[in-house]
């Protein structure tokens, strides 16, 4: 989370650290929340769903307005990274999907963002992961 917020900060100007260089931190991070929304359909959970809502909102303020999200290339911590292509992020979006996890990262964000729709009828993980898609010529929906 603390990659999101720091990217979040970035992209409005407010003055912090930059994140730490990683291919798939947020997807893990994805993984996670999608298993706590899972839980949501089993049980009702209001502390739950506010901390979901937070982290919904450091998503959303980590998204460019274009949609792209990938903390990396959007803060350019990738590019300090010489050694396999910016720390295997590659040195632009979508330069090295093949090692980037930055497609891995997208599908398990759509992942999350379906179940916690399901599970609490909140469309705002949903429209920041169909902003994403968009950002991403082939994607499909």
């Amino acid at each position: 989370m603390d990659n999101l917020r720091k990217t979040g900060n970035y992209l409005n100007g407010v003055k912090d650290e930059l994140p730490f260089p990683h291919r798939f931190v947020a997807s893990d991070l994805y993984k996670v929340m999608e298993g706590a929304a899972y839980l949501l359909t089993l049980e009702k959970d209001l502390a739950l769903e506010h901390t979901m809502d937070s982290i919904i909102d450091l998503i959303g303020n980590a998204q460019e307005e274009d949609g792209y999200l990938y903390e990396a290339h959007t803060t350019g911590v990738s590019a300090s990274h010489e050694h396999w292509g910016g720390a295997g992020m590659g040195d632009k979006p979508y330069s090295w999907v093949v090692h980037s996890h930055e497609l891995y990262n997208m599908g398990h964000m759509y992942e999350g963002a379906v179940a916690y729709y399901l599970a609490t009828g909140k469309d705002k993980w949903l429209k920041i992961a169909e902003k994403k898609c968009t950002s991403y010529k082939p994607c499909l929906f």
